[in-house]
C-alpha cells in the first residue's frame, strides 16, 4: 500500500512539472519570440532600379533594409546585378538579413523591348536618338601622326631638280611637300575616326530617358 502512495505522488509531481514547463513555453520564457525592437522582423526591399537596359554594366544593388544584408537572384554576384548575365525578362531579387527575407523584382529589357516615355521630346517615345556614326580621332590627322622631319628634304618639303639647262625645285616626292614624316595612328589604326561609345558606329543611340 505504501508503494501505491509513492507511485501516485510521483505521477502528481510529474504532471505539475509538465504543466509548469508548458506554461513557460506559452509565455515565451524558453522559446525565443520576435519583438518590436528586433530589426529582423522589419526586413523589406524596394530596389532603386526596377527596370534596366540589357547593355547597362553591372551595378550595386540598393534598396534593402536594414543595411548589411545579402542579395540573391539570377544575375546577382557579390550584391551586384549584371543585366547581361540575367538576360531579358523579369527577375526576382531576394534580400536576406539575419535569416529573414524579402523580395522585389527587376526587369531587364533588350533592344526590341526598349521602352521610353511617350512624352519624351527627344526620342518621341521610340527610345532611340540619331547619333553621328563616326567620331573623328583626336590623336591624329587623317589617320597619321607626325613623327619627325622628312629625311629626303630635311624638312623643307622641296627638292632641287634639273631639266636640261634649267634648275629649280619641286615638291619632295617622299613627303609630298609637307616636310614631315608620318606613321599610322595606333589609336584609330589609320581610319581617322573611332567608333562612337554610344551608338558603336550604328548611328543610333539609346535615349537618356530609358537609361
Amino acid at each position: 500500500m505504501k508503494h501505491v502512495h509513492l507511485y501516485v505522488a510521483a505521477m502528481v509531481a510529474i504532471a505539475v512539472l509538465a504543466c509548469f514547463c508548458g506554461s513557460c513555453r506559452k509565455n515565451g520564457t524558453e522559446e525565443p519570440r520576435a519583438t518590436a525592437n528586433d530589426p529582423s522582423t522589419n526586413v523589406f526591399i524596394k530596389l532603386e532600379k526596377s527596370r534596366v537596359f540589357i547593355a547597362v554594366p553591372p551595378f550595386d544593388l540598393k534598396g534593402g533594409s536594414p543595411a548589411g544584408g545579402r542579395y540573391e537572384g539570377r544575375g546577382v554576384s557579390d550584391n551586384r546585378f549584371s543585366p547581361e548575365e540575367a538576360g531579358v525578362g523579369v527577375h526576382e531579387i531576394v534580400y536576406t538579413y539575419m535569416g529573414v527575407s524579402a523580395s522585389d523584382c527587376i526587369e531587364v529589357f533588350g533592344a526590341r523591348q526598349r521602352r521610353a516615355a511617350a512624352s519624351c521630346a527627344i526620342c518621341n517615345g521610340t527610345g532611340l536618338t540619331d547619333c553621328a556614326p563616326r567620331v573623328m580621332c583626336e590623336y591624329c590627322t587623317g589617320g597619321r601622326v607626325r613623327i619627325g622631319a622628312c629625311m629626303a628634304c630635311d624638312g623643307v618639303g622641296r627638292v632641287r631638280t634639273a631639266w636640261k639647262l634649267w634648275f629649280g625645285t619641286r615638291d619632295c616626292p617622299n613627303c609630298q611637300g609637307t616636310g614631315s614624316r608620318y606613321a599610322q595612328c595606333k589609336k584609330c589604326k589609320g581610319r581617322a575616326y573611332v567608333k562612337c561609345p554610344d551608338c558603336k558606329g550604328t548611328g543610333k543611340a539609346v535615349c537618356k530617358c530609358v537609361r
